[in-house]
């Protein structure tokens, strides 16, 4: 029942996990303040309201549209468990990377994906802009 898969992914035998639909979580080379802010995402995603001064002051709707996306999807209530990827960059002071929320639906776990895109704005990077990736999965079988 165990969601990590083990899988070696460098020389020196160092082992990281693996989750479906994030790969591995490798962190090793992620800058203090973006891994911060992701985690921070993480705990966004498990209250379903987004933390103050965590996003582009620029978007001011993201919060009312996080909330707004989370409130309507009546079929996920308790999110146990929220996991992340390592971040990819698209160019100079954007990443993006994904995150897995995890939660029970009439007796069954399952998840969702979704997509956060940061910005890097004075030293301090932000949530630019969230979404959802496909459907639910049933994580059961893994």
């Amino acid at each position: 029942d165990s969601i990590f898969l083990y899988a070696d992914t460098i020389g020196d035998d160092t082992i990281f996990p693996q989750i479906e639909g994030l790969g591995l979580l490798d962190y090793t080379n992620v800058p203090s303040a973006l891994l911060a802010s992701m985690q921070t995402f993480s705990t966004d995603i498990i209250n379903k309201k987004m933390s103050l001064n965590t996003y582009d002051k620029n978007r001011p709707f993201l919060p009312y549209l996080f909330e707004y996306r989370f409130k309507n999807m009546h079929n996920v209530s308790k999110i146990d468990y929220v996991f992340f990827s390592a971040p990819v960059y698209s160019e100079a002071g954007h990443a993006s990377a994904k995150f897995r929320f995890n939660y029970i639906r009439e007796g069954i776990p399952r998840y969702r994906l979704m997509e956060g895109q940061f910005v890097k704005i004075e030293n301090v990077w932000l949530l630019e802009a969230f979404d959802f990736i496909g459907w639910e999965v049933d994580a059961s079988s893994n």
